[in-house]
């Protein structure tokens, strides 16, 4: 919490410097790895938002290297595509379609996003166009068939031998009152960086 006052009252110097920076940075007299220049010389990368259009509402999600949004717009554009509407609420369609549209877009969060910055010669945009164009995702990950379940191994070969991913997720969304939504979750996974805390 007061970490968190220090941010809202001082920004940015409220955690990379002062007094969160010097608990931070004694820290390595224990083993910690972080200095205080580490955490002066640090500067977040600003990223454009992902967009797409859904039934008339511009979405606007995070961009890799967050796999979240790129896999949210991949879902619905799945489901436009497969016009998931036309199925009444809740029906066995409605649910088999959603259901199979998410399988995919999972894939695309589990195995296609990484981040753009560590990987020489990566094509971010042409990896969002597939991610927004779901025919050509279909013709990669398989289409949906909807009187059977796909096998996630036929959507992917590496689904069978994809380590249990770990529940380290959180979530949080706001809504005011003209109707507009923030939504935020962040999940670590067991891959998150050197796994130093």
């Amino acid at each position: 919490a007061a970490t968190l006052e220090l941010v809202a009252d001082k920004g940015d110097a409220g955690f990379y410097q002062g007094p969160t920076a010097d608990q931070l940075a004694a820290l390595s007299a224990r083993g910690g790895l972080m200095s205080r220049e580490d955490l002066a010389a640090y500067r977040a990368v600003v990223r454009e938002p992902l967009r797409t259009r859904y039934h008339g509402f511009v979405v606007e999600t995070a961009p890799p290297p967050s796999a979240g949004g790129p896999a949210l717009a991949a879902l619905l554009g799945l489901l436009d595509y497969e016009h998931a509407e036309r199925y009444p609420m809740l029906s066995a369609d409605e649910l088999h379609v959603f259901a199979e549209a998410a399988r995919r877009a999972q894939t695309i969060r589990r195995f296609d996003v990484v981040d753009p910055d560590s990987v020489p010669g990566y094509n971010l945009a042409e990896h969002e166009a597939e991610w927004l164009d779901p025919a050509r995702l279909l013709a990669r990950l398989t289409p949906i068939d909807m009187k059977h379940a796909t096998p996630s191994r036929a959507v992917h070969p590496l689904y069978d031998v994809a380590v249990k991913e770990l529940e380290h997720t959180t979530h949080l969304a706001a809504v005011d009152d003209q109707g507009n939504v923030a939504a935020c979750t962040t999940t670590l996974s067991a891959s998150f960086g050197a796994k130093v805390m």
